[in-house]
């Protein structure tokens, strides 16, 4: 009961708060949670770095707190220093900076102004700056970056790095702060999609005076303001004491480019399909920069409007420099100069005043042209707009931006609902997977595709694949919120959707022979689903991004294809050493380990070698106990496994006569028992051949031990039909050279009875201390027929 009420009374509390934010009745400070001697100790500093240009940063602690410490960050008064190479000077981040700042699923990587990047790169370079944010770090003080002008640019990549390297790596470092007073805009809008997927939104700050033209700079080319844009940055280093003569032709050029962006952006966020749309901006080239965090807009009349949705900024960033009458236009060119120097005093007067409208609470009613809330609470809403100089037509881009964010809530809501059915649909693959382990293996299963039960499984495939690429599709058209990519019960749904069902896509891709038109799986083949999920693991738990667990059979089937062709060797080693890695991570699925997560269906365990020479040993089961201990294993997986490496390496490698003759010696041992119809993998403890080189040349394959090593034993069963295959085998044995007598081969069928048995999975191995009449059925396979050609339409 308690419990209740305090809840109920937190909400009222929330709710009495809420209504006096709108209605304008908190102070700054009460409303960011930011407390007020911070943000002028900030804004004191940034202006005091604008002063000293030579140094690189200042660093003070806060007198009346000891828990914060500020580092602000000196502009520059170069052109040289505000844009570089490009129109807008932007580049691509460097992710070893920045691994966060991309768009996730859809790989791509935000952009920032690279003369910014350029000069914070600098600042990370001086050993003092790391070293003083590390002794702020240990001493569990906030880091508060700030800047004024160009030195907030360098404040906003400060505390993003800092973000990336002490906050993502561990949860218990305290947040910083960066606090930015009239700063141009540093990154485009996957820079914000980023910061708000990793919720940093609210750790930006930036204050802007109504006019200041600074924060509109990126949206022009530097082609077209770059000469009185090194007047104006003069005028800012008070070299001179009058704005300059062209400061109006200035300030036109930069709101119209601000126009153009601004309308372009609106059209997007109402959803405009007019053709012309794209059709100006294919040879029109647009600012890529964007606004994130959130805004401080001063009116100058002493009022604080607060907005942390990044298109109502862009908006609000152009509607509240248009100009009432063509003759404001020299005043307020000349404002927007001023203005721009003179944050300490607007705040040092206003920031204690109860005069504080936000506009982030998803509140559309305080943005309408008309509305039918309280009167006291519209007109204090209407007039803070209005001190901005927000028209009709400006709150209705506003309402369109807000209007944008609820629909994307919507639509994560709507696909929030089709969870119960990818679980539904995931748990009929489990079930169908583990239904396979008793037979030819998950994967093998799917891909001939004889059972009803495949048939099914294939329908809840295709349904999954519907529902994964709508979010796909929605996450290409941003219609979806920017957090999504960082949910985690996403996250572990999409890495449980790829591991499962991914293999049946790949079994699917080389049953129709796509791989003939379209190429390897892993090339071109491999949907964006899975990519797309895949890398939202691998950015939330840190980890490089390559060839993943699911891709397995994939893998396999190019090695089966591959065969015999240079580098293939090393490509065998390479998944060795993955499969190794996915076992003692436990991430393989059940498709290819057994039920005692013994390896299997192609998988390889490192052993070591028999003698002092180099060499690796090809594992394809261990450590088995019994008959079902193999119930899950593909002996498909086997064959195409063990055949590839021996063929690649005979083709690789010169071996004498002497090794020809004794190379299958004593590979594999097949014994004849009628009472099975099929056959299962005897018990073999160590490894199913080894290979070791010697100078380069000699290859040297070793049989069966006395220790039971290097040797798998089995017992052959075979139909009625082939009743007879051992005597046929024996008589094919005794001729000298058996490809010189392919129509005896041919009139025996015994290659085509083989070749038919595997591609029907009625080949199996089961555990046997018979020791009946032996037929080397494997070193038969390899003398008479080219092993790829089994399995390459299998």
């Amino acid at each position: 009961m308690s419990e209740r009420r305090q809840g109920k009374g937190s909400k009222a509390a929330n709710s009495r708060r809420n209504r006096r934010v709108v209605m304008g009745t908190v102070k700054l400070g009460e409303n960011m949670e930011i407390k007020e001697e911070v943000i002028m100790k900030a804004c004191s500093m940034a202006m005091k770095a604008h002063k000293s240009p030579e140094k690189q940063y200042l660093s003070e602690g806060i007198q009346s707190s000891s828990s914060e410490v500020v580092f602000s960050f000196a502009g520059s008064l170069s052109v040289n220093d505000w844009f570089a190479g490009s129109a807008f000077g932007e580049m691509k981040v460097d992710l070893q900076f920045f691994p966060s700042l991309k768009y996730v699923g859809l790989d791509q990587t935000g952009r920032v102004n690279e003369a910014f990047f350029k000069r914070f790169e600098a600042v990370l370079a001086n050993p003092r700056f790391k070293d003083e944010v590390e002794k702020a770090v240990a001493d569990r003080r906030q880091v508060v970056f700030t800047g004024h002008s160009s030195g907030g640019a360098i404040a906003i990549l400060a505390t993003a790095w800092f973000l990336e390297v002490y906050n993502r790596q561990s949860s218990d470092c305290i947040a910083p702060l960066c606090l930015t007073f009239g700063s141009p805009l540093v990154g485009d809008y996957i820079i914000n999609i980023a910061i708000r997927r990793e919720k940093w939104s609210r750790y930006f700050v930036n204050f802007v005076m109504r006019y200041d033209i600074v924060p509109r700079i990126s949206l022009s080319p530097l082609s077209s303001i770059k000469q009185q844009l090194q007047r104006v940055l003069d005028y800012f280093n008070q070299n001179a004491q009058e704005p300059p003569n062209d400061a109006p032709a200035f300030y036109e050029t930069v709101v119209k480019n601000a126009s153009s962006v601004a309308n372009y952006a609106a059209c997007k966020i109402t959803g405009s399909t007019n053709p012309l749309l794209e059709t100006v901006s294919s040879f029109i080239e647009l600012s890529p920069y964007r606004p994130f965090g959130t805004y401080v807009f001063c009116t100058g009349t002493g009022k604080l409007v607060v907005i942390s949705n990044p298109d109502a900024v862009l908006q609000v960033l152009f509607y509240s420099s248009q100009l009432s009458t063509g003759e404001e236009k020299v005043t307020v060119a000349q404002t927007s100069l001023r203005e721009h120097l003179d944050y300490e005093n607007y705040l040092q007067e206003h920031l204690k005043t109860p005069a504080v409208t936000s506009l982030f609470r998803h509140r559309q009613e305080a943005l309408a042209v008309s509305t039918n809330v309280e009167s006291v609470e519209r007109e204090k809403v209407d007039e803070a707009l209005n001190d901005l100089g927000l028209s009709g037509r400006a709150r209705l881009c506003l309402r369109a931006a807000e209007a944008l964010e609820k629909q994307k809530l919507r639509n994560q809501a709507t696909i929030d609902g089709k969870k119960k059915d990818i679980e539904k649909c995931l748990d009929k693959l489990q079930e169908y997977q583990s239904n396979c382990a008793h037979k030819v293996g998950y994967y093998d299963a799917f891909k001939s595709s004889e059972e009803e039960e495949d048939f099914h499984a294939n329908v809840a495939r295709l349904e999954l694949a519907g529902i994964w690429d709508v979010i796909i599709q929605m996450l290409k058209r941003y219609e979806l919120p920017d957090e999504f990519e960082g949910q985690k019960e996403w996250i572990g749904l999409g890495t449980r959707y790829r591991r499962l069902v991914e293999p049946l896509d790949i079994a699917n891709y080389y049953r129709h022979l796509k791989n003939e038109d379209t190429g390897p799986y892993m090339g071109k083949g491999r949907p964006r689903r899975y990519k797309c999920t895949q890398k939202w693991r691998e950015h939330a738990e840190q980890l490089p991004n390559e060839i993943p667990e699911s891709c397995f059979w994939a893998e396999v089937e190019e090695l089966c294809i591959k065969a015999g062709c240079q580098g293939t060797t090393e490509s065998i080693l390479h998944l060795k050493t993955k499969v190794d890695k996915w076992i003692q991570n436990e991430e393989l699925g059940g498709d290819v380990l057994a039920k005692d997560g013994v390896a299997c269906a192609g998988t390889f365990r490192s052993q070591e070698p028999a003698d002092e020479a180099q060499g690796f040993y090809v594992t394809a089961m261990e450590n088995a106990s019994s008959a079902a201990s193999y119930a899950a294993c593909n002996i498909m997986g086997i064959l195409k496994t063990w055949l590839v490496i021996q063929l690649n390496l005979s083709a690789s490698m010169e071996c004498n006569s002497e090794l020809e003759s004794t190379r299958f010696a004593e590979i594999g041992h097949y014994s004849f028992n009628s009472n099975h119809d099929w056959l299962m993998p005897a018990t073999c403890t160590d490894a199913f051949c080894s290979v070791s080189h010697s100078d380069g040349a000699s290859l040297n394959i070793s049989g069966a031990k006395e220790t039971g090593k290097q040797k798998l034993r089995n017992l052959a069963a075979i139909d009625e039909k082939m009743i007879n295959i051992e005597e046929r085998i024996q008589t094919l044995e005794a001729c000298e050279d058996v490809h010189a007598n392919p129509e005896r081969l041919e009139k025996a069928g015994i290659r085509d009875k083989i070749v038919e048995m595997l591609k029907r999975y009625e080949l199996k191995l089961q555990p046997s201390d018979d020791h009946a009449p032996q037929l080397n059925t494997v070193y038969f396979i390899r003398k008479t027929h080219n092993p790829l050609s089994l399995f390459q339409r299998s």
